[in-house]
C-alpha cells in the first residue's frame, strides 16, 4: 500500500500546473484535468500532486468570486472546453464540482471529490463560520494559524520537517488569497443543499476520496450514500469510495502519492 511521504519536497516551480488561460494550447496527448480548489486554496494546493500525474495534464480553476453558488458555478462552467472534461474537486471544491456536474453533466466525462460529502455543513461548523465572519469584521483578519493549519493534517503520518511543510504551504495561500477572498468565501458558501437524491440520479462516473476520521467530513452522509449507490436498478452503477486511515484533510499535499494512484487507477478503468 502506498504510503503518505516523509519528505515533500516539490515546489511550484517543479512541475507543469496550468493556472487556467485560455491563450495556451492544451497537450493533445494527455487528458486534461481541471482541479478547483478548496478555500482560501490558490494552485499550490497541487504542488505535491501534480507531480505524480504527469501522465495528464492538470489545470487549477481557482474559485470565483459570486453572490450565491449558482454564480459560481456559472464562471467556473464557462472556463470549460465544449467537449466533456475530468473534474476533481477539493473540499469547498469538491462541492463546487458536483454542482456544476449537476447542473452541466454534458460538459463532465468523470467526477473526483475529495475530502467533501457534498451535503449541508454541520450545525457545528456554521456557527464556527458565522463566529469567524463576526471576529473578521470587528477586528481584521490575521491569517491562519500555526495550531489551526495543523489540525488540517494529521500529523501522526508525517515527519516534523514534512508537517511543517504543508502548513507553510496552507499558511502561504491563506496570506496570498487574504482576508476578503475569505470572507466573499465564508459567506457564499456556508449555506449548502444535501445533494444526495441528484448524485444519485447522476450518469457520470464518480469518485470519492477522504479520510475516515477526517472531522470536516460527514460520515454518516457518506455511509448513507455508499448503501443507496449500490442499490441495483439505479443509473449510476459508477460510483467508487476510497477511504485513508487517519484523519487528514489536506489530502492532495498530505498523501499525494496515495491520491493520485486512486485517481489513476480510477480513470484507468472508464
Amino acid at each position: 500500500m502506498l504510503q503518505a511521504t516523509n519528505s515533500l519536497v516539490f515546489g511550484l516551480t517543479s512541475f507543469m500546473l496550468v493556472d487556467h488561460d485560455h491563450s495556451k494550447k492544451p497537450d493533445s496527448m494527455k487528458t486534461k484535468l481541471y482541479l478547483i480548489p478548496g478555500t482560501l486554496c490558490n494552485a499550490r494546493l497541487w504542488s505535491e500532486l501534480a507531480p505524480h500525474l504527469s501522465d495528464y495534464e492538470p489545470e487549477h480553476l481557482p474559485i470565483p468570486s459570486g453572490a450565491d453558488p449558482e454564480h459560481l458555478v456559472e464562471d467556473l462552467a464557462s472556463a470549460l472546453p465544449v467537449h466533456k472534461s475530468v473534474l476533481l474537486g477539493f473540499s469547498l471544491g469538491a462541492y463546487l464540482a458536483t454542482l456544476l456536474t449537476l447542473r452541466y453533466p454534458e460538459k463532465v466525462a468523470a467526477l473526483i471529490l475529495v475530502s467533501n460529502s457534498p451535503c449541508p455543513l454541520s450545525a457545528q461548523e456554521q456557527v464556527s463560520r458565522q463566529h469567524s465572519l463576526q471576529l473578521i469584521t470587528q477586528f481584521g483578519y490575521k491569517g491562519i494559524s500555526q495550531k489551526k493549519a495543523e489540525a488540517l493534517v494529521d500529523s501522526t503520518k508525517l515527519s516534523p520537517g514534512a508537517l511543517q511543510h504543508i502548513v507553510n504551504i496552507i499558511r502561504q495561500m491563506d496570506a496570498e488569497l487574504g482576508e476578503d477572498r475569505l470572507k466573499a468565501q465564508l459567506e457564499v458558501t456556508s449555506e449548502r443543499r444535501d445533494l444526495k437524491d441528484e448524485l444519485l440520479r447522476l450518469t457520470v462516473p464518480l469518485c470519492f476520496v477522504y479520510s475516515e476520521q477526517d472531522p470536516l467530513i460527514n460520515t454518516h452522509w457518506m455511509q448513507d450514500f455508499m448503501q443507496s449507490s449500490q442499490k441495483p436498478h439505479r443509473p449510476n452503477s459508477q460510483v467508487v469510495f476510497h477511504t485513508i486511515a487517519g484523519s487528514g484533510h489536506m489530502l492532495p499535499l498530505e498523501q499525494a502519492a496515495l491520491l493520485s494512484h486512486y485517481i489513476k487507477q480510477w480513470l484507468s478503468k472508464l
